[in-house]
């Protein structure tokens, strides 16, 4: 919200870790900072030495995604830092930020979350400043070769019914009247674009099979499934996804988040509008206190020793 102050996402902050006693990484993009990008990897190098190796993580992602690479490089880290890490969604975790959360062992989402599709957002050919999805090209060509199909069928079943062609001819004939309208569709297709689509979709592909295996949580062929579906089967970049789905269909580890830390990283989000990139809480190291024992040991071990010299300087010397 506008006008937060850093004092009050630590008081915040401070009442989740109360209940869940682990680190605390918020990784949230807003109006400020609106992407997912190579400055949240740099920062979490900057606090990489005070995240305690091999303890749990308690991850806070708001965010419409960002840069697939650095949406890997930064989960791979923390995967590598713990094998504990917990993805709380409040409201959406979209595109590049679903990446991330499949690092985790458990993704918890409130009645608003959703995740995102994982086909990368690429440079449109017909305007460069405008991004699209990579999986467009490929829906275009399925597109163009399920015309040519059908108008092919279409040609043969007239041909048969209608003209004394033997089955071969007709098939040929049906093909050579087809194939000029595809081959039309075709050459305003550029192969570089197609191969720059295949690139980058195989890329989303590859990064989340990576961290899905890392989990431990699926086989390889849950895994090769999963993504699958992610990348390739939804109709759009935008496609809610919502935890039933998430669990029951991707086989990811959703849960329906209603417990009060839930409402707390809701409320950390809310306060974060504005876009916090990737923020780091670890959790405060316990001071050692000296127990009551040790104290009144030091205590009397200090009187008797005074006792001693005050006795030493009172008794009379001997003759």
């Amino acid at each position: 919200m506008p006008g937060t102050t850093r004092g009050q996402i630590d008081e915040l902050v401070g009442r989740f870790q109360q209940k869940r006693a682990r680190t605390v990484i918020i990784m949230a993009t807003g109006r400020d900072h609106p992407a997912i990008d190579a400055s949240c990897v740099e920062r979490l190098g900057e606090v990489l030495p005070y995240l305690p190796k091999g303890k749990g993580i308690d991850l806070i992602v708001n965010s419409d995604g960002g840069d697939a690479s650095a949406a890997y490089h930064l989960a791979s880290v923390l995967q590598w830092r713990s094998k504990d890490i917990v993805a709380f969604v409040p409201r959406k975790a979209k595109s590049a930020a679903t990446l991330i959360c499949l690092a985790a062992q458990q993704i918890r989402m409130g009645p608003l979350a959703e995740l995102g599709p994982l086909d990368p957002q690429v440079s449109d050919p017909r305007d460069p400043h405008a991004k699209t999805s990579a999986l467009n090209g490929y829906m275009g060509l399925n597109a163009v070769s399920a015309f040519y199909i059908r108008l092919y069928k279409a040609l043969l079943a007239t041909l048969k019914e209608e003209s004394p062609l033997r089955v071969a001819d007709a098939m040929s004939c049906a093909a050579s009247v087809a194939a000029p309208a595809i081959q039309t569709l075709l050459k305003q297709s550029d192969p570089m674009d197609l191969g720059r689509f295949s690139q980058a979709l195989r890329l989303g592909e590859q990064y989340g099979k990576r961290l899905l295996l890392n989990t431990g949580l699926l086989t390889s062929e849950e895994v090769d499934t999963t993504m699958e579906l992610l990348v390739y089967e939804y109709p759009h970049h935008s496609f809610v996804i919502r935890a039933d789905e998430a669990r029951g269909v991707l086989k990811l580890p959703a849960i329906d988040g209603h417990d009060d830390v839930d409402d707390l990283a809701l409320e950390i989000v809310e306060e974060l509008e504005d876009g916090a990139r990737f923020t780091a809480f670890p959790l405060p190291r316990k001071r050692k206190k000296k127990t009551a024992t040790s104290t009144y040991g030091a205590e009397e071990k200090k009187t008797t020793k005074s006792s001693r010299q005050a006795t030493s300087a009172t008794a009379p010397q001997a003759g």
